[in-house]
């Protein structure tokens, strides 16, 4: 379980396997991170900080390439973020 130390009530730091604090295009896009074969109490603490969490890296691509899509972003503008993996 992560929790926070009690006398100081902050949120607990935690730990993500990879992670857009801006989102996928800065400032456009929410947050989003990748947790691989991590604890639900990671996951339910990266939701709480406003991440959107993925656990498999084709779905990081899938929800790129639906940006695009959808134009809420431009295909070119994910390069230096994401790179071509």
């Amino acid at each position: 379980m992560i929790r926070a130390p009690p006398r100081t009530r902050r949120r607990p730091a935690v730990i993500l396997d990879l992670a857009w604090p801006s989102g996928v295009q800065r400032e456009l896009t929410p947050p989003v991170a990748l947790l691989i074969d991590e604890p639900h109490d990671v996951w339910r603490a990266a939701v709480g900080y406003g991440f959107r969490v993925f656990t498999d890296p084709a779905e990081v691509r899938g929800y790129c390439e639906d940006l695009i899509l959808t134009g809420t972003v431009e295909a070119g503008s994910l390069d230096d973020d994401i790179g071509d993996s």
